[in-house]
């Protein structure tokens, strides 16, 4: 929390402290360079959603602080606390729909075609 509030201010130290601890601890599930469309259960638990929403809550939470915080802080944030986490949780939705994708045109289901066209998007 210390560094959080030397770079950024004591107003949310905590919670950016907080965001960077939720990141690393989300990635160290599996580092970004190793996922898979197969890396997280389909069709256990909800577990590759549950993934893909903790990012996505998680992104949320750095976008309300990005916006919170002073023109003078921005540009530090975004680069050391928000792109990583903007990247990850791009990425982790990318491989999950991907996987969706393959699963569901095995299934013979035709929204199979709509993860291919979310996954284009995701990757662009």
């Amino acid at each position: 929390m210390s560094w959080a509030q030397q770079q950024f201010g004591a107003e949310h130290a905590k919670e950016i402290a907080e965001l960077l601890s939720l990141y690393t601890k989300y990635n160290s599930r599996c580092t970004p360079e190793m996922l898979k469309p197969d890396t997280y259960s389909l069709k256990n638990y909800r577990e590759a959603d549950r993934i893909v929403d903790e990012f996505k809550q998680l992104l949320e939470k750095s976008s309300s602080i990005f916006e919170q915080l002073p023109v003078s802080h921005k540009s530090a944030f975004y680069q050391l606390v928000h792109s990583p986490i903007e990247m990850c949780c791009n990425l982790n939705e990318m491989y999950v729909t991907a996987g969706k994708n393959k699963l569901y045109g095995e299934q013979g289901r035709a929204s199979a075609n709509l993860y291919a066209e979310k996954v284009k998007e995701l990757f662009f």
